[in-house]
C-alpha cells in the first residue's frame, strides 16, 4: 500500500490502519537520524570513556611524579629550577612535555642551557648549565653579573648566592663591566667563591687597577691583563710569613709576588736620588720601590738578609729581571743586585 496518502485516502481508511502508517514513518525517520548521528554519538563516547578513564587514572598515586632530579646547578637552588619548569610530584608525569618545561627554565638570564628528559619510574630529570657569576652589586636594584658582562636581577629565590661570590663595587658603567667580565674570564668559579669584594683601585703608575679583598682577609690587585693570576693567590698566601702584604698579579712573565700595600705605603718605600728626593718616573709620578719576591712569595733576601729592589732605569721605570727566580737560586743577586756567574 502506498505510504503517500491523500486525505480522501485516509478518510476511507480505519483509524488503527492510519496509525500503523504513521508509526512506521516515526520509525524510518528516527533510524535515519540516528544512523546519520552515529558516528558522532560514537566520538563522544569514547571521548567520555578516554575522559573517565584519565580521571581514574589522574586519581592513582602511579599518575604523578615521583621525583624530581636537577643537575649541573651551583647557583639556582633546585626547587627554585622546579619552580620556573612548573613542576612537582602534584603534576601528572605523562603530561610533562620536556621541550616546554626547558623553554620555562631557559627564560631565566643565569640559565645557559637546559635539557630535560623523562626517566623510570616517573622522574624528570632538568640537567642545567648556568652562566658563570662573577659577583653582585647594587645600582638602582641588586643585580647578578655574569660572565659575558650581562647582568640579572638579584631575586629572594636566589639570595643565598651572595653568600659564594664578591660584592662588586664601581663597575656600574656598561663599559667598566664588560672590562672586568673580560678580565676574570679565566678565573675559576672555586677562587670567585673566596673574594669577599671587587672594586677598582687607582694606583699612582696604572689607573686601571682592580684590587680584591679576598675572605682570608688579605688582599690582591692587578691591571686587568693580568687578573687571571688572582688563580694562584692561595699558592702565596699559604706560604707567606707576613700576611699584612698585598699579593700582586704582575705584568711581567708568571709572577706573582707580595708587596706592602699600596694604601700601606709611606716615603720610605720611594726611590730617592742622592739628596734625598724622591724619584719620579716617565709617567710623572712616584717611583715606588718594589722588591722581588721567592718562589713562595716571600720576600727574597741577599747574602746580608736585606731585601732585594726591583731596580729602576734613569728614567725611573721598574727594569725587571724576568728570570729573577732561576737567577737567584743560582746565587747571582747574593749582592743585592744581580751579577752574573759568568762574569766570575
Amino acid at each position: 500500500m502506498s505510504e503517500n496518502l491523500g486525505d480522501k485516502d485516509l478518510e476511507s481508511l480505519g483509524y488503527e490502519h492510519v496509525q500503523k502508517i504513521l508509526n512506521h514513518q516515526r520509525i524510518k525517520q528516527d533510524t535515519q537520524r540516528f544512523r546519520k548521528d552515529q558516528p558522532r554519538l560514537l566520538r563522544a563516547a569514547i571521548v567520555c570513556a578516554f575522559a573517565v578513564i584519565l580521571g581514574i587514572y589522574a586519581l592513582l598515586p602511579a599518575s604523578k611524579i615521583a621525583a624530581v632530579q636537577v643537575t649541573g646547578n651551583s647557583v639556582l637552588p633546585s626547587s627554585y629550577i622546579e619552580e620556573l619548569g612548573g613542576l612537582s610530584t602534584k603534576k601528572l608525569f605523562y603530561t610533562s612535555i620536556p621541550s616546554l618545561i626547558s623553554y620555562k627554565v631557559r627564560q631565566n638570564p643565569i640559565v645557559s642551557d637546559c635539557k630535560v628528559s623523562l626517566l623510570s619510574g616517573n622522574v624528570v630529570k632538568v640537567a642545567v648549565t648556568e652562566k658563570k657569576v662573577l659577583g653582585y652589586r647594587y645600582t638602582d636594584s641588586a643585580q647578578v653579573v655574569l660572565e659575558d658582562g650581562s647582568t640579572a636581577p638579584l631575586l629572594s629565590q636566589y639570595l643565598d648566592l651572595i653568600a659564594n661570590v664578591p660584592l662588586i663595587i664601581g663597575f656600574d658603567a656598561d663599559e667598566d663591566t664588560q672590562k672586568l667580565a673580560q678580565a676574570m674570564a679565566d678565573v675559576k668559579p672555586e677562587i670567585i667563591s673566596q673574594m669577599a669584594e671587587i672594586d677598582k683601585y687607582s694606583l699612582s703608575y696604572d689607573a686601571s687597577t682592580v684590587r680584591v679583598l679576598m675572605r682570608t682577609g688579605g688582599y690582591f690587585y692587578a691591571s686587568y691583563d693580568s687578573f687571571y693570576k688572582v688563580n694562584y693567590y692561595f699558592d702565596v698566601y699559604a706560604n707567606m710569613s707576613d700576611r699584612s702584604l698585598c699579593v700582586v698579579g704582575t705584568d711581567w712573565g708568571s709572577i706573582v709576588n707580595t708587596q706592602v700595600c699600596p694604601w700601606n705605603q709611606t716615603s720610605d718605600d720611594y726611590w730617592t736620588d742622592s739628596n734625598g728626593n724622591v724619584i719620579t718616573n716617565s709617567s710623572g709620578d712616584k717611583a715606588i720601590k718594589h722588591y722581588y719576591t721567592d718562589e713562595n712569595g716571600n720576600d727574597a733576601l741577599d747574602a746580608n738578609g736585606n731585601k732585594i729592589p726591583i731596580p729602576i732605569d734613569e728614567n725611573g721605570d721598574e727594569v725587571v729581571d724576568g728570570d729573577f727566580l732561576a737567577h737567584y737560586a743560582d746565587g747571582e743577586y747574593s749582592t743585592g743586585t744581580y751579577v752574573s756567574s759568568d762574569s766570575n
